[in-house]
């Protein structure tokens, strides 16, 4: 940045003598992610072959492998494929992460039943 004499006869940088302000530029912080699965799923977990992809995956190996390539042979078996409730992939991205949905019905039952006895009031 380019300075600027000053009344005084000092050297400033421009930012400076016209604001009155640090030198140092003043960064927000980071805005926090919000790690909510998309509908339709509910439930997620790192595990399967995802766990061999530790960094955030670009959108095109998200829609190419996840979506498309490991989604093939439950398509092709459509009577051997596990349902998930809600429909949907079985591997999604959470923040670019990618998780194995744990959606399939004996599971989302089990979860219901421990959040309504967690709701249930102690006497």
């Amino acid at each position: 940045m380019g300075s600027l004499r000053i009344l005084s006869g000092h050297s400033a940088t421009v930012d400076y003598a016209c604001c009155n302000q640090d030198q140092s530029p003043t960064f927000p912080q980071p805005i926090e992610p919000d790690w909510t699965p998309a509908p339709p799923a509910q439930n997620v977990s790192r595990r399967q072959i995802v766990e061999n992809m530790p960094d955030p995956l670009c959108p095109l190996f998200e829609d190419l492998y996840l979506t498309q390539g490991l989604e093939a042979p439950r398509r092709e078996n459509p009577g051997k494929a596990l349902k998930m409730v809600g429909g949907g992939p079985m591997f999604v991205t959470v923040n670019g992460y990618g998780y194995q949905r744990f959606d399939w019905p004996n599971i989302v039952k089990d979860m219901d039943a421990r959040r309504n006895v967690m709701k249930v009031p102690c006497p």
